[in-house]
């Protein structure tokens, strides 16, 4: 698949759009849930670090949205060219693997953002297996291969994690944003990756019908 191909780069920019303003919500809703948990905080601290939290989210609200659709459309471009010029075993990688060399402090936090993306796999398993199959055929990989589908899970919870480094640099603040960002995220793509499906419909893409690669079968 080539980036030149002006009727795919559309697609997949239209279905950025459709994620960027799927997120736009979500920070006032993680406020109001973080201003819920600091009223029934058992320890003067726990409230303390939550008052900052739902704070600084509505301040930054405008940067952290921006830093998510600048991130989205790097982490997206990135793992279509990593996909498109790595072979087979490279692909098993996962995308976290393939980003760059972490010092041992930072392994626990790559972890704990890593779930992002996990539960927004798990909350929207149907979608995802659906619109593998039209990734399938705008990236003409021949099949449906849920790891090379740039709108999955692991590189939405990538975005987001940049996006919460952008506003953060605070441990303790970005372990709650990764928490509450990522629940608010993942409740919201199922309906968000539906829509996208939708729009690929009208748009006439048809998926793929295999499942599992041509050279599996023989």
């Amino acid at each position: 698949m080539s980036l030149s191909d002006s009727s795919t780069t559309a697609a997949l920019a239209a279905a950025q759009d459709k994620i960027r303003a799927c997120a736009a919500p979500i920070v006032v809703e993680v406020a109001n849930v973080l201003l819920m948990q600091m009223k029934s905080a058992a320890t003067y601290r726990e409230r303390g670090e939550l008052a900052f939290a739902q704070i600084h989210i509505l301040e930054s609200r405008e940067l952290f949205l921006a830093s998510f659709a600048a991130a989205l459309s790097n982490c997206v471009a990135d793992d279509i060219v990593a996909k498109h010029e790595s072979g087979p075993a490279e692909n098993a990688q996962t995308n976290w693997e393939s980003i760059s060399l972490v010092n041992e402090d930072q392994v626990e936090e790559r972890i704990s953002f890593g779930r992002i993306g996990q539960l927004i796999s798990h909350r929207c398993e149907a979608e995802l297996r659906e619109l593998d199959g039209y990734m399938g055929t705008l990236l003409q990989t021949g099949w449906a291969d849920p790891d090379r589908n740039p709108l999955r899970g692991s590189v939405l919870g990538l975005a987001l994690y940049k996006a919460i480094e952008k506003i953060t640099e605070e441990p303790v603040t970005q372990k709650i944003f990764g928490r509450e960002l990522g629940q608010a995220l993942a409740k919201a793509m199922p309906a968000c990756y539906r829509s996208i499906i939708t729009e690929l419909q009208q748009l006439g893409v048809r998926p793929t019908e295999l499942s599992i690669r041509q050279t599996d079968v023989f």
